[in-house]
């Protein structure tokens, strides 16, 4: 059985056009009836047809009346006469293509298809078995195609080249001087030329005696071509349902007439009479010089409107036909067409067609209208035009508002495919290319340095822990601003080898100020894992993973905050000695360099070169995390939505040798020199996140994770070493597992459920993710984080048995880790492009949180019982989570409130010379 993909166009149109008040997305000049038909006739005396006939069968290759006209408007300009027996008539040109591809393609076959253009003249080919390749017309060429494009693509087997003149959606035309090269060319190589001429000869933006002017494919003097053509678009006679199919070649002819046999005895009789009397010479003319004058009216509305919201809509202005292909964007980012077009067909009754559900993916933000409206309900062109400029709403791309499920050709929604953000390009050395195995290496590593980081700087590295909380040191903004200028692995490998040579310090530490220095070092080497973790976190997983992903970073974080203490708490009382905590420090620091400098990759990957028009690949989503080798047809379907996952796609570019893709270095693009002066520059630039809400959100809930961790060792360290659970060293220690236990629940809690729950609310949404619906996770822990606080302070203060105050340890846990996943992941959401940055503003957030009450806990303690001042910390904790509430009512409007903001900050980001 031949499976066919819903023909977008056609379904869009089914769908909205007959509950619609303004229509402009029809492409057929506005219909005429008879009695206009022979008021236009120069015979006054004529008639369209004799009544008193019986409407029996008509002639079976179409009445000699219609073809003789016909076979004279083709002849009209050529070489050579046609004759009406290389004509055929069929119902309407779809069919006349159908039956064309239907007796000439087959399996095996190669065909060559002019691209954008109408959904059946590639679609049907492929599903007969034909091997497909687009021919793309460049917009930014004014929708030329170029020559040697097509070498590249005819093989051996190249049986058909198809081109649609003037073309669907774009109104633009393949030259005369153009056809003659196109025909030398096919002639060389043998290949039929099939040209789809419905809109032939709506020529309303080139006059008929310039060289440019296109001729009908059949008038180039070459035998294997075919015309196809109809009553509905240029002729305004859509209700006929008459087309046609020319050829120079009787063979063709025959061969399609036999297969026309099985699906068309005869056209209707009265169809064809009124054909022939329209294309009549005493006709025709007055007929197409109405329907181009309309055509010429209606685009100069259409111009003044395109001109008029330059801001956020351009085109090239259609030559002929009778459509026009419009761009609308925000930002200069192509806006959301198929929501756009939905809510203008739902709310405003307007019907026009969006790009990417009509004509594929490449043409997201486009929208075809048709302008050859008749000029009595011109005012309605005026009106629809005006719906659509103040549907800014639906136009409205902010970052944090995705589309995560896409809309089918029927309208509803595909639920079981996700829309992959950002859309891997086709590069080999894209990072969202790579395999599953390669992905989870490169994330357990760089989740091993968070974790190993952590643990040094907790266990031999507690002294500069202190220092950076006391003082508010971040050494994020001082290396991390190298991380977008030299790429990711140096910086890793630097900060690994400065905790290397702190812990070596540490472990031969002889004075006060040997510790101070050792710690530097280590607390150093933390950094990376304070911002450049997520950014390769992110630079090698989606938008709709990176919940999850990011539970697994601060996982990570906590098991080192944990087990680090743990582990240098059983080193230092066992027979080693407490030195054997930097000198096991050292061991795994260079273990993990060399670890590392071979096996972590550059993950850094500037794919704007490879978007926005530039990438070789069409909309992509994804059901699973399986790498899936899919069928080779060379074209973008019409709201695509095969499976591709990284590596998916096949590259004519090479992959990068090893050892490059391992350099110590990886200049960024715009790398001026060493760098110095865009380094300056970059460090002070960094300040302005501190001016994005979501940025103080997150660096909020972060720091008070870590601002209560503070108070919570304090107790530990000052109560269970006494009565009445005289704890050693070591058992304080333990006291860490549940705090790890309760951190691993709220890290899948917050990370890997999180992401399930944000997909099933863009289900419920119409396909659409906000960033606010993942803090609805935010309001549980508003409760049981502070819970556990209370637990731990109440029953450390009435030195209760250890279950109850175990399990406020290991609420605390939960609540350190999803709130700092759900808040870090909803800035990657709201800022994706700004996602180092951020983190460093959230880890500067952090610390100055860490600063001010490290300062006070002793003080505290001092002035207050421990259950008060427990109680106030779980209520601070309540407070501080339920910052969540106003993020999630009024986030978007801050994220729209900033746009502008975030736009320059990359713009100049990313210009810094």
């Amino acid at each position: 059985m031949v499976q066919l993909k819903l023909f977008g166009v056609e379904q869009w149109m089914d769908d909205y056009c007959p509950k619609a008040t303004h229509d402009i997305a029809e492409t057929c000049c506005d219909s005429i009836s008879i009695d206009d038909l022979e008021g236009m006739c120069e015979d006054k005396s004529a008639k369209v047809m004799d009544t008193s006939v019986r409407l029996g069968y008509g002639e079976i290759r179409g009445s000699n009346d219609l073809r003789n006209n016909l076979a004279r408007l083709y002849s009209s300009k050529a070489a050579s006469p046609l004759s009406r027996d290389n004509i055929l008539i069929t119902p309407g040109a779809i069919a006349a293509n159908h039956l064309v591809f239907y007796s000439l393609v087959g399996p095996g076959d190669h065909v060559i298809c002019h691209y954008p253009t109408y959904q059946q003249l590639y679609e049907i080919p492929a599903s007969l078995g034909a091997e497909v390749d687009l021919w793309k017309a460049d917009p930014k060429k004014d929708w030329k195609l170029d020559l040697d494009d097509l070498k590249s693509l005819v093989k051996d087997k190249t049986k058909i080249i198809i081109i649609n003149n003037p073309n669907n959606p774009t109104g633009s035309i393949l030259t005369g001087p153009f056809l003659r090269e196109l025909i030398d060319f096919a002639e060389s190589k043998d290949i039929i030329i099939h040209s789809d001429e419905v809109y032939r000869p709506i020529f309303h933006s080139i006059s008929p005696i310039s060289s440019d002017f296109p001729p009908s494919i059949l008038s180039l003097g070459y035998k294997n071509t075919i015309a196809t053509g109809s009553m509905s678009k240029a002729y305004a006679l859509a209700g006929i349902r008459t087309g046609w199919i020319a050829s120079r070649n009787p063979e063709f002819i025959e061969k399609i007439a036999n297969a026309r046999h099985y699906t068309t005895i005869s056209v209707s009789s009265v169809d064809e009479r009124i054909a022939a009397f329209a294309l009549h010479q005493n006709t025709v003319h007055q007929l197409l010089s109405r329907n181009i004058t309309l055509a010429k009216t209606n685009l100069a509305i259409l111009e003044k409107f395109v001109d008029k919201h330059d801001d956020i809509c351009g085109w090239v202005k259609p030559i002929a036909g009778t459509t026009a292909f419009i761009r609308f964007h925000r930002e200069g980012k192509a806006v959301d067409d198929v929501a756009m077009c939905k809510r203008l067909g739902e709310e405003a009754k307007v019907v026009v067609v969006p790009g990417s559900y009509g004509f594929g993916d490449d043409y997201k933000g486009y929208v075809r209208i048709g302008p050859a409206l008749s000029p009595l309900i011109a005012a309605r062109l005026r009106s629809s035009l005006h719906n659509v400029s103040t549907c800014k709403s639906s136009m409205e791309e902010l970052p944090g508002t995705i589309r995560l499920f896409d809309l089918q050709a029927d309208g509803s929604l595909n639920d079981t495919e996700i829309t992959l953000i950002p859309q891997p390009t086709s590069h080999p050395d894209d990072p969202l290319r790579w395999s599953a195995a390669r992905r989870y290496w490169h994330a357990t590593l760089l989740c091993f340095i968070a974790a190993f980081t952590a643990a040094t700087s907790n266990d031999a590295g507690s002294a500069a822990d202190s220092q950076n909380s006391d003082l508010g040191i971040s050494y994020n903004q001082i290396n991390n601003a190298a991380v977008t200028l030299y790429g990711r692995r140096i910086n890793y490998l630097i900060s690994i080898s400065m905790g290397l040579g702190g812990a070596a310090w540490f472990a031969r530490v002889m004075s006060s100020g040997d510790s101070i220095g050792s710690q530097f070092f280590v607390g150093a080497s933390e950094s990376c894992a304070e911002a450049a973790v997520q950014q390769s976190l992110s630079d090698i997983f989606f938008q709709h993973q990176r919940g999850t992903v990011l539970g697994f970073y601060v996982l990570s974080t906590n098991l080192g905050t944990y087990l680090g203490p743990l582990v240098g708490g059983y080193i230092a009382d066992s027979t080693l000695g407490w030195r054997w905590v930097g000198w096991f420090a050292v061991i795994v620091s260079g273990a993990l360099l060399v670890v590392l400098f071979f096996g972590l990759e550059e993950t850094a990957f500037d794919r704007r070169n490879f978007v926005d028009g530039a990438s070789t690949s069409p909309a992509l989503s994804a059901r699973g995390d399986d790498t899936e080798k899919k069928g080779s047809i060379s074209m973008p379907q019409e709201r695509r939505s095969s499976v591709v996952h990284a590596g998916e796609l096949e590259s004519v570019k090479p992959r990068k040798p090893y050892w490059k893709r391992i350099a110590l270095i990886t200049p960024a693009p715009n790398l001026i020199g060493f760098g110095f002066k865009q380094y300056g520059q970059r460090l002070w630039h960094i300040l302005r996140v501190f001016t994005f809400p979501a940025v103080l959100y997150a660096g909020l809930q972060w720091g008070a994770q870590d601002a209560w961790l503070t108070f919570y060792l304090t107790l530990e360290e000052d109560n269970w070493y006494g009565e009445p659970w005289n704890y050693t060293n070591a058992q304080v220690a333990t006291m860490n597992v549940p705090c790890i236990i309760g951190s691993f629940i709220g890290c899948i809690y917050g990370g890997y459920f999180s992401d399930l729950f944000v997909r099933w609310m863009a289900k419920r949404n119409n396909g659409v993710a906000e960033a606010e619906h993942r803090l609805w996770f935010m309001f549980p822990t508003a409760l049981i984080s502070p819970i556990g606080l209370i637990l731990f302070g109440v029953g450390t203060n009435n030195g209760w048995n250890w279950p109850v105050p175990y399990v406020g340890l290991g609420f605390i846990g939960f609540g350190w880790g999803c709130a700092g996943d759900i808040s870090m992941t909803y800035l990657m959401d709201c800022y994706p492009d700004m996602v180092l940055e951020g983190m460093v503003g959230v880890a500067v957030v952090n610390n100055t949180i860490g600063m001010i009450f490290t300062f006070g806990t002793s003080y505290w303690f001092e002035a207050q019982s421990v259950t008060g001042v427990m109680c106030i910390i779980g209520a601070l904790s309540f407070v501080f989570i339920m910052a969540s509430l106003p993020m999630m009512i009024w986030g978007k409007a801050a994220r729209r409130w900033t746009l502008t903001r975030y736009t320059e900050f990359l713009v100049t980001r990313d210009q810094m010379l």
